[in-house]
This record gives structure tokens, sequence and C-alpha cells, in this order.
């Protein structure tokens, strides 16, 4: 059975990491390249205007990339994302999952569930930006053995990404 959440775990990176560095190469575009590059010159305010440029610009397909870069833009800020995914979506199903199924959760609905709503997502912003703590008490692998296949499924997907985009 650990084998199995290994491997679900090197997958989910891979295909991750394989999808966003496909769509960065594809884009070429140079803000988002100097970001990731993690280039000297790029720091502090310049990060930050970049960043910005790039949920501006890429609106539909940058959104998730503009997050991404902002968690830091590597194999922490791709996890990050995924975690924050990952709780946001456990917590939807949550909600319309409850006794009173989807149409109570819907008519219950009102300013108090928006401003929860609200307090959940920062919640969540915070869990995903400290994504071992979270992980390291989910599954049955070690958290070492868990890293280590998320990794190698972060590298082989950036690698894989990498060549196909360039051919």
């Amino acid at each position: 059975m650990v084998w199995l959440e290994l491997t679900a775990v090197f997958a989910a990176l891979f295909v991750s990491s394989f999808l966003m560095f496909a769509l960065i190469h594809r884009q070429n575009d140079e803000a988002v390249q100097a970001v990731m590059a993690k280039e000297e010159k790029v720091k502090g305010q310049d990060r930050k205007a970049l960043v910005k440029s790039i949920k501006k610009e890429h609106k539909a397909s940058g959104l998730l990339t503009a997050k991404w870069v902002e968690f830091g833009g590597g194999f922490y800020g791709l996890v990050a994302v995924l975690t924050y995914l990952i709780v946001e979506a456990q917590e939807v199903v949550e909600l319309f999952s409850s006794e009173g199924g989807i149409m109570e959760a819907i008519s219950n609905i009102g300013i108090g569930t928006l401003i929860n709503f609200f307090i959940e997502s920062i919640m969540n912003f915070v869990t995903a930006i400290t994504w071992p703590a979270f992980w390291m008490g989910e599954g049955q692998a070690a958290f070492w053995q868990w890293f280590v296949a998320a990794y190698l499924g972060y590298a082989a997907g950036q690698w894989t990404a990498k060549f196909s985009v360039a051919n």
C-alpha cells in the first residue's frame, strides 16, 4: 500500500510539474523566465512587479502560474499550490456533503458564510505555505519517502517538459 501511495505522489508531481513547465516554456514569457530562473537581479520589489505583470498578462492560463511563482516558483511553490487546491477542494466537498445536502448549503449562504470562506481561505493559505507540516500527518509512508517521491516526480516532470517543448 505504501508503494501505491508513493507512486501516486510521484505521478501527481510529475504531471503537475510537466504541465507548469510546459506552460511556461510555451509562453516563453521573459518575466516568468526571469522569476523562475531566480536571477540575481530579480529581487524584492522587482520580483513583486514581475509577479503582478504575470497575473495581468496571463489571466486565464497564468493564474495558476502566477500563484506558483508567488509561492516561490520551484518545488516548494508547486507543492504549496497543490496543497492549497487540495485543502480548498476538501472544504468544498465537506460543505456540499453535509447532512442537508447541496440545496441546504446553497440556501444557507449569507454574509456570515462569505466571511467564513474568506477566513478559511487565509487559513488554507497558511496551511499551503507550511505544507511540510500538513503532509507529515497524511498517508502511510514516512515523510522522507513521500518527500523523495514528490521531488523525483517534480524533477522528472520538469526535465520531460523542457525536452518535449524544445523539440
